[in-house]
């Protein structure tokens, strides 16, 4: 098992390293065909725009791959006193304009002042993830909630979306790597992001990560 996961890890790094500099020179291909086309082909250029936005998706998945190979490898984490509460609302002040486009509201339910002593870059990733992951697998999610609280000694952040949720049989798989879990296979995603949540976590010294499902989706 331990030679599997170490053959995958190796495997996960050495793929996106080749798929980075295609990609990276198919944007800029796209890049001047749709300066090309938009002095002369109102419809060639839709298609190009399309074809963009699906090169930046591969390049963000990617990035997320990499991210995560990375931390597997290493436990080197930048400590410093956080402001939780505050760090919080920078992620989710970031997150509002997706939101808004699919019709969703972010909702932060915090008591401040909160702080912690931890790597201010990996919480806001995992912060980051867990409210897109509740944002964008579907366009049923109206509200999410972001709730940040004491649980003994201990801070807990928590995401909550009343979307269609996920089944029980992958609510505990969902923070592995290429896991989806969503009530649809067409869901986008690769399951990446949740996955850094995980790592990030652990290096972290975060007690636990977990999902559940059913009606609605909870991340904490």
């Amino acid at each position: 098992m331990e030679a599997a996961d170490e053959y995958r890890k190796v495997l996960l790094r050495d793929i996106s390293h080749e798929l980075h500099e295609p990609l990276t020179r198919l944007q800029v291909a796209v890049g001047i065909a749709l300066q090309a086309s938009r002095r002369n082909d109102q419809a060639l250029g839709k298609e190009l725009e399309q074809v963009r936005r699906e090169g930046n998706r591969l390049d963000e998945l990617i990035g997320q791959i990499l991210d995560l190979s990375r931390l597997e490898y290493r436990s080197g984490l930048q400590r410093q006193l956080i402001e939780v509460d505050r760090l919080v609302a920078t992620v989710v002040e970031d997150a509002e304009p997706l939101a808004a486009s699919r019709g969703s509201r972010i909702i932060v339910e915090a008591n401040p002042p909160m702080c912690l002593n931890g790597d201010a870059y990996s919480l806001s990733t995992v912060v980051d993830n867990l409210v897109r992951n509740a944002l964008v697998p579907t366009p049923r999610v109206t509200t999410v909630r972001v709730r940040v609280g004491d649980v003994g000694e201990a801070i807990q952040i928590q995401v909550e979306d009343d979307g269609p949720g996920v089944s029980e049989e992958f609510a505990g798989r969902m923070l592995d790597p290429f896991v989806r879990g969503r009530a649809s296979p067409a869901s986008p995603g690769a399951g990446a992001g949740l996955a850094l949540v995980s790592v990030r976590s652990r290096l972290m010294g975060a007690r636990s990560a977990r999902v559940r499902g059913k009606m609605g989706t909870v991340s904490s």
